[in-house]
């Protein structure tokens, strides 16, 4: 099975109907869990994508997932062995002297983004070509001017070398202040916002690539939205030729007014095999609200307001497109002044000639492909309008639909699309293909318990299933969800939650990821707006914790994450907790542990933090590891060795830490529930370093030293304790701590370190 695109094919269904390894008997706490996770350099707004049987030059034929990142990194890695831990190749997509576009350039309030803008949007493979294509957002600076670029890149998937005369610069805009030049980039005619001399540009600074791309009739489609509705931007849609990276037409869908950006939620653009191609509006500028009846429709000439669906068609033989049809909400005043936008889909149904569009006015909205609807006041002429088909359940306020629903065809339910908005549970809704509407009432089996957390975006799901309909084999088909486990995700990155339910039965789910206290199966920071990837007897999960996390079958004899290791977030998860505010989790591999930990501090009177750890008992011992990285969640963000009495917060422990900003420490607390002493090293210092404590008898309790060394030969003292009461038997291992949560950082909620060299003696 490959997967070459987002959501598995061109109507984005979100449904991979080849599944014949996972199924609803083996996916359980008992058989099924994290088998290992791939580090990154960036966070991964990109679906992951596989291609099976590739035969790579010098390696022989190997199964791939092509993972791109915000940092504009792109990696291959063996999409199946544990072992295999090192990329195949690696490509960072920037130039010389180029950079990913750095959050703060858009203000320190924006706060969509934690650090870095690169490729944010899911690459398309063709496998024909062996090619994959993806762009790439990037800032240089020219003549002490900072430059803004998009580009578009194609890549061989053997071996990373970039095709057919790429990149191809997609637009390049420098910036002098709040002035604005265009140095290059696609043009539109028309008076709308931002036009100078009846002209509209590109503007790379602005404008934000999100959907995933679309490859068909050997052509690239590439969809644009704004960065975060800042400034003047519009909604384009690009087209390039995907055998020259030529650019073959560009569409701006407000020439005439403004904004109409296309984003959906990061779903790609919908082919249709026959040339077409349909694209999700949003925002769109604000109207005159005595705006309505006659008046408003004679307005609405052409969808150019945002709150639109479109379908396009190109024509290159006049580099251009042609609008072959499209619809406008009934209510587009009120939804526009309101920002309550379309963001979700287009999805192409299985069932007829239809397409569903969806937003954060909880509807279903089901067109005909074949006459979509245009503009009416006051209704909406369309095959199906559906309102109120998400409830908020938790107090949050909305049931706003992000994800695009899946939609398949279970063997036990019939058709039925899936769907789960924020704050509220999962639901299915089954169509009826006798009269080609979507039922309205959730039926008890298809409504989940879980309700989501206060706060967005919802749950992003896929389906796997061993054939669809009739001749799908029993008990194959399940719907998997990533949501946040706690928290908003729309403006800071929060932790997440992978779940797996019957499709037949949502009531309860038949397995989850933060199901073990100890943190073996957590997913880490959730990505949002990125479905997970069900394909050849595995789950690949994006997360912004700089790593794919890949699960499946434990059968397949790959033990433990960790070895023979343990591991706990401090404070310990109580038995019925299911909150994990404290949730962490590490992984091993090629010699590497990756931890994430969150946690407010290791200090004061009770520490916070992800530990991965061992049982000691003899008088004398010495921990000793590298820090090879640590993450930049707080300047005080803490990595590195410790021992430790219990596994109490307020337990005695020595400590020697690598923090981001802040150089190397060595700290400790003498009796339980005391204040903690630190002791600063003298010299500042980063990661990579090597730490180690030493624990020597005293009388009735020990002494603790700590030590740091740049190459684990020349040992630097830190410092020392006073005698520290404590039973021999006692906790050595590695802690990490994010220094988040009451310190008002709400950026990132996990710190990942990796360390290695772990040695105890």
């Amino acid at each position: 099975m490959d997967v070459l695109t987002n959501r598995y094919n061109a109507a984005r269904t979100g449904t991979n109907p080849s599944e014949s390894v996972l199924n609803q008997g083996n996916v359980n706490v008992n058989t099924f869990g994290k088998l290992f996770a791939r580090g990154v350099d960036g966070q991964i707004y990109a679906q992951p994508l596989l291609v099976s049987n590739l035969d790579l030059p010098d390696v022989g034929v190997r199964s791939v997932v092509f993972v791109a990142t915000s940092r504009n990194m792109v990696y291959a890695f063996d999409s199946e062995k544990a072992d295999e831990c090192h990329p195949f190749w690696r490509v960072n997509l920037d130039d010389t002297n180029e950079t990913p576009v750095p959050r703060t350039d858009y203000g320190t309030g924006y706060r969509d983004f934690t650090s870095e803008i690169g490729v944010t949007s899911t690459p398309v493979i063709d496998r024909g070509s062996e090619t994959i294509y993806l762009t790439s957002k990037s800032k240089k600076l020219v003549a002490g001017k900072p430059h803004y670029r998009y580009k578009l890149h194609a890549l061989s998937i053997t071996n990373g070398a970039a095709k057919f005369g790429g990149p191809a610069l997609i637009a390049e805009t420098q910036m002098a202040g709040l002035d604005f030049t265009f140095v290059s980039g696609p043009t539109a005619s028309g008076r709308g916002k931002g036009n100078i001399d009846g002209k509209i540009t590109f503007n790379a600074f602005y404008q934000l690539q999100r959907p995933g791309l679309l490859f068909q009739d050997d052509a690239i489609y590439l969809a644009f939205a704004s960065q975060g509705d800042q400034g003047t931007y519009h909604g384009w849609i690009l087209a390039y030729d995907a055998k020259t990276l030529a650019p073959l037409a560009s569409y701006c869908t407000t020439p005439d007014w403004g904004e109409g950006g296309i984003w959906q939620s990061g779903c790609g653009l919908a082919g249709d095999g026959a040339g077409n191609l349909y694209a999700v509006c949003g925002n769109g500028d604000p109207l005159p609200k005595n705006l309505s009846g006659p008046a408003l429709a004679r307005q609405i000439t052409g969808p150019f307001f945002g709150q639109s669906v479109l379908k396009l068609r190109l024509d290159r033989d006049a580099k251009s497109f042609v609008l072959e049809d499209w619809f406008v909400t009934k209510d587009i005043v009120e939804e526009n002044n309101d920002d309550v936008d379309f963001c979700a889909g287009p999805v192409l149904l299985p069932w007829g000639n239809l397409l569903g569009a969806w937003g954060k006015d909880r509807a279903y909205y089901v067109l005909d492909r074949g006459n979509m609807g245009k503009f009416h006041p006051g209704t909406n002429e369309i095959s199906q309008y559906a309102p109120g088909m998400t409830q908020p359940q938790n107090g949050g306020g909305t049931g706003h639909i992000h994800c695009a629903p899946v939609v398949f065809d279970d063997n036990v339910v019939g058709p039925v699309s899936y769907v789960w908005g924020e704050n509220d549970r999962l639901r299915g809704y089954p169509f009826d293909t006798a009269k080609m509407l979507f039922k309205t009432e959730t039926p008890p089996n298809l409504l989940s318990d879980n309700i989501l957390p206060v706060g967005m975006p919802g749950g992003m799901l896929t389906v796997s299933c061993e054939g669809q309909g009739a001749t799908a084999k029993a008990r194959s088909a399940i719907v998997w969800a990533l949501h946040p486990t706690a928290g908003d995700a729309n403006h800071q990155t929060v932790a997440g939650t992978l779940q797996a339910y019957r499709a037949d039965d949502l009531r309860l789910a038949i397995w989850s990821s933060n199901h073990d206290p100890s943190g073996a199966d957590d997913l880490g920071d959730f990505a949002k707006f990125c479905p997970p990837v069900v394909a050849n007897g595995r789950v690949y999960a994006a997360t912004f914790s700089n790593q794919l996390v890949v699960y499946g079958l434990l059968s397949e004899g790959l033990g433990s994450t960790i070895g023979d290791w343990l591991q706990a977030d401090i404070p310990v998860q109580k038995p019925g907790d299911t909150t994990f505010r404290v949730e962490g989790t590490a992984n091993f591999s090629c010699g590497r542990f990756t931890i994430l930990g969150a946690g407010e501090d290791i200090f004061g009177a009770t520490d916070a933090f992800h530990y991965v750890y061992q049982n000691v008992s003899s008088g004398i011992v010495v921990i000793t590891a590298r820090v090879v990285s640590v993450q930049n969640t707080d300047a005080w963000a803490k990595s590195g060795v410790m021992i430790r009495a219990t596994l109490d917060p307020d337990s005695e422990q020595a400590m020697t830490v690598i923090t981001p900003g802040k150089g190397a420490a060595f700290q400790y607390r003498q009796a339980k529930g005391g204040q903690t002493v630190h002791v600063p090293f003298g010299t500042l210092v980063r990661a990579p370093f090597w730490v180690r404590v030493m624990r020597v008898p005293v009388g009735q309790g020990f002494q603790f030293d700590g030590f740091v060394s740049p190459d684990g030969t020349r040992w630097d003292r830190v410092g020392s304790t006073p005698t520290i009461s404590m039973p021999a038997s006692a906790f050595a291992g590695m802690a990490v701590t994010a220094h988040v949560g009451t310190f008002g950082q709400p950026l990132q909620d996990l710190c990942t370190s990796v360390l290695d060299r772990v040695n105890i003696t």
